[in-house]
């Protein structure tokens, strides 16, 4: 919308809360610090993204501007366009320290359901089910490797992130960007999906009380349906020769 000069009078509803955007800054450091060393020209440890205008002011004026010139110059930008790619760099990047953030919240959930089918299996009883025993073999499968793609991408991302400081374009920044914003409605797509199914994994075995039987029967109902979805697909994958390039 801002790339579009779309005005929104009440942008509240398309922002994070300000307890969320807390939460986040330790996440959002990795993004920063490559982003302030830049400019200042030195590593400032847990800066923090909305300190940069602060940082402006505090600064040595004539060696932030120049800065900001060979910045705007390797971006192939006018100095006055810094404001804007600042926010598009605090926008694409703090999408993904949110990912990040869900994705930490929710590997204690899925070590929950892990140690679930570990008890199903020990059951010698239900370990003669074929079909339970498939069943639990491909939501395994499923999760896990979903989990590996997610983390693969944001790991990428941020490797990719902290070269792009060191060999600065504009070429280079838009490329990535295009990449996170392309990957966005996988990674979060997959990552809602398994936040539904972990919740309601945690809400009916929060714990490792409850019998085995409970814990199958519940696999093979609410945990099957709609599993496939999870499943990795080809353009799913990564973009690592791109990023790197």
């Amino acid at each position: 919308m801002r790339e579009h000069n779309i005005v929104i009078p009440d942008g509240s509803a398309l922002t994070l809360s300000p307890g969320k955007v807390e939460s986040l800054s330790a996440y959002m450091a990795t993004f920063t610090r490559p982003l302030v060393a830049e400019i200042f020209g030195r590593d400032t440890e847990g800066s923090q993204f909305r300190d940069i205008v602060g940082m402006f002011r505090a600064e040595n004026a004539e060696a932030v501007r120049g800065r900001l010139a060979m910045m705007a110059g390797r971006l192939g930008i006018p100095i006055d366009a810094i404001p804007k790619f600042l926010e598009d760099y605090g926008d694409i990047f703090m999408s993904l320290s949110y990912y990040r953030h869900c994705l930490d919240e929710l590997l204690p959930q899925v070590q929950n359901f892990m140690d679930g089918i570990a008890m199903v299996r020990a059951s010698h009883q239900l370990a003669q089910d074929k079909s339970l025993m498939g069943v639990i073999d491909t939501i395994e499968d499923m999760i896990n490797g979903k989990l590996a793609n997610i983390t693969g991408k944001i790991e990428s991302f941020e490797r990719s992130t902290n070269d792009m400081w060191r060999d600065l374009s504009a070429e280079r920044f838009q490329r990535i960007e295009a990449l996170v914003s392309r990957y966005h409605t996988s990674i979060g797509g997959a990552l809602c999906a398994l936040s539904v199914k972990m919740a309601a994994w945690t809400d009916q075995f929060p714990n490792a009380t409850g019998g085995v039987g409970r814990r199958a029967a519940f696999i093979m109902s609410d945990m099957r349906q709609g599993i496939e979805h999870l499943q990795v697909t080809q353009d799913d994958a990564p973009m690592l020769s791109a990023l790197n390039d």
